[in-house]
């Protein structure tokens, strides 16, 4: 699998350098499993690998695409100035220490950068024509950002294709494993407590793990929900919202975006408001608290044109806290299970991975997503000079994080659902072990 450059997306494009993350999280300590039970850790790992590498490369094309977004503001300056008798050496020197760290941001090396000597800007005859190549140095170093852009969301397919195989995977053994544990689902007596501050952590609702059957119930008709039809309705929006700007910068107009049609997706998720900081321009949502003190957080554009088409671009929706304070249980100690649970959670298991499964049958649409996305991001590369207003202003900021924040919602999904649901089994066993 490959890895992406700490260093900027543009030196991560060139050089497909290995990286590692720490990332600190509390895991349940392994079960011991079933006789003949399939053993899940290695592919959660996969998984979770495969999901890191989708966040770090979501990092690094928003960074990018910020970069765009600031070039983009330079050209409109110099090309104001050059009007006005072009830069002085100050101005110039400022240029060119802006241009430097806009371009470390991305791993453009400041001997890539074709900028006129300061004498250049020295007397008045010489400013205009030296702006003038200041102008065309940042046009170019734009162009170099978006093609890495382009570079990024073609490498964004590869990836989805990587997470795909290991959703399968890990998704084939967990269905297996769910059938096992119900079938010993007998030997559980629900006598006693089992004492596991991971698995807590992973289960938790409000603090405590307490009617988990019902609970997990109720996630996993979350999970239906999102592999059914919600995740397909987000990533067949993204793929319209992608033709509409192509076809605004074509035909110089409004781009068709409509903020209700994006919020429809998500019928069928119960959604209410999110605690934290409002920010303009975007409705903030949360679903009701999942295992793990865990929600789906959305973020939906309130406008409509070109300026809600640039919050969807901007616009996030993945798994995270609930709230702060449900970072954590406030116990360690769960109650042994039932037989009767642990066959209703062994089902209800069973249901997730159907889900899955589902989500895993999107990869035609994700494909069709990243294809029409190709085509838009190309379109914006060969925009003539003079051109750049309008829908075509802000066509870039739509598009650059469309591809890596769609595809991570999918990993984002499937990573959670794997693995809350991998915690539920180990509750079972942990339970049938308390009997014995």
């Amino acid at each position: 699998m490959r890895r992406i450059s700490a260093r900027g997306l543009v030196a991560a494009i060139e050089e497909e350098q290995v990286i590692e993350q720490a990332v600190a999280a509390a895991e349940p300590a392994p079960v011991e499993q079933l006789d003949n039970a399939e053993s899940l850790e290695t592919e959660l790992l996969e998984v979770q690998d495969t999901v890191e590498e989708g966040v770090t490369q979501e990092a690094q094309v928003e960074e990018a695409a910020e970069v765009s977004e600031a070039l983009g503001e330079y050209e409109e300056a110099l090309e104001s100035i050059a009007a006005q008798g072009g830069l002085d050496r100050n101005g110039a020197m400022i240029l060119q220490i802006g241009l430097e760290q806009l371009c470390a941001r991305v791993g453009i090396v400041p001997t890539a950068i074709s900028m006129p000597s300061m004498e250049s800007f020295g007397g008045a005859s010489q400013r205009v024509r030296a702006t003038q190549l200041a102008l065309e140095s940042v046009k170019d170093t734009a162009k170099k950002v978006l093609e890495a852009i382009i570079a990024a969301i073609k490498r964004a397919g590869e990836w989805l294709k990587d997470f795909w195989k290991t959703l399968t995977d890990s998704n084939h053994r967990l269905k297996a494993r769910a059938k096992k544990v119900m079938a010993a689902a007998s030997s559980a007596k629900g006598e006693g407590e089992i004492e596991n501050e991971g698995l807590a952590n992973k289960l938790h609702i409000g603090g405590k793990v307490a009617n988990f059957d019902r609970d997990f119930g109720e996630f996993t008709a979350f999970a239906e929900a999102m592999g059914g039809r919600v995740v397909g309705a987000i990533v067949k929006n993204a793929e319209t919202v992608c033709k509409n700007v192509a076809d605004a910068v074509a035909q110089k107009g409004e781009i068709s975006f409509k903020a209700a049609d994006m919020k429809a997706a998500y019928n069928g998720v119960k959604l209410s408001a999110a605690e934290g900081e409002t920010v303009e321009g975007f409705e903030n949502l949360r679903s009701e608290q999942l295992p793990g003190g865990k929600a789906l957080l959305v973020q939906l554009p309130t406008a409509d044109g070109n300026a809600g088409a640039q919050a969807f671009g901007k616009a996030k929706t993945a798994i995270g806290l609930f709230a702060p304070s449900t970072a954590k249980a406030s116990s360690a100690k769960l109650p042994a299970l039932t037989s009767a649970q642990v066959t209703t959670i062994a089902g209800s298991v069973l249901s997730v991975c159907e889900a899955i499964d589902k989500l895993r049958a999107l990869e035609a649409e994700f494909d069709k997503f990243v294809k029409q996305m190709l085509t838009s991001a190309n379109i914006l590369l060969n925009v003539k000079e003079g051109e750049k207003v309008g829908a075509t202003a802000v066509a870039k900021g739509v598009i650059s994080s469309l591809t890596t924040r769609t595809a991570n919602l999918a990993s984002s999904i499937g990573s959670y659902s794997l693995s809350t649901s991998k915690a539920a089994l180990d509750y079972c066993e942990l339970s049938m072990k308390a009997a014995k």
